[in-house]
């Protein structure tokens, strides 16, 4: 908080005082470029949610980051007591898990996966559609004679014989429509600002509640179950 100029401003951030050079929005720092996660949104063409996707750094499985922890909700019970981690679970809960969608009547749960480059691959892609039908998203359009399309943008893993090979086979075909290599930035529609804008901003909100909460020393202690 501060800067080196003479004339000075002061603007107010969540109900909070901060100092500022004149004529200048105060701002604070709320995050680092250390990229621990990369958040996936698979969305139907009409814009309609169809399912997250959150892949981890890491190769080892950590259950505790897939639960989440949302730090403003009301504890029930002590952690140690026998049931505390499932009293604690839910939308709304402590643990609140990823978040659901509705598709075509279907509920469809976060997809939660672990890779070191923190970045989608063919093994996940394959599982992302093997998980649409096997909850059978699309059953009613394939009995009707109609498959699923996918848009893709141009990287080399989905051109990977597991993806390939699924998408390919009787009963699991998808019609796959792969962008050009010189407009990679039209295909990757998950970078539009309807999509990624929305949850800059709404994660921007969310740190900034964090902050003041624990300025405030009214943050939970980080509980393992």
């Amino acid at each position: 908080m501060g800067d080196n100029t003479s004339q000075k401003g002061d603007g107010e951030i969540g109900g909070e005082k901060f100092v500022c050079p004149t004529g200048t929005i105060p701002k604070e720092k709320a995050f680092t470029k250390v990229k621990h996660w990369t958040l996936l949104g698979v969305t139907a063409c009409d814009g309609s949610p169809v399912m997250w996707v959150v892949i981890f750094a890491g190769k080892q499985k950590i259950s505790l980051y897939e639960t989440g922890m949302d730090p403003f909700a009301n504890i029930k019970n002590t952690p140690t007591e026998k049931d505390f981690f499932d009293n604690n679970s839910g939308p709304g809960k402590l643990y609140p898990g990823g978040p659901k969608c509705t598709y075509k009547g279907k509920e469809v749960l976060c997809m939660c996966r672990w890779t070191s480059k923190v970045s989608i691959d063919s093994t996940i892609l394959t599982n992302i559609l093997r998980t649409l039908d096997v909850i059978g998203c699309y059953d009613g359009d394939r009995r009707n004679g109609f498959k699923p399309i996918l848009l893709l943008d141009t990287h080399v893993f989905r051109m990977e014989l597991e993806f390939l090979s699924y998408i390919n086979s009787a009963g699991t075909e998808w019609v796959v429509c792969i962008g050009v290599l010189y407009s990679t930035a039209l295909w990757q529609v998950g970078d539009s600002s309807q999509q990624n804008g929305s949850y800059q901003m709404t994660c921007t909100q969310f740190k900034r509640r964090l902050l003041i909460m624990k300025r405030s020393r009214r943050l939970i202690p980080c509980i393992h179950p």
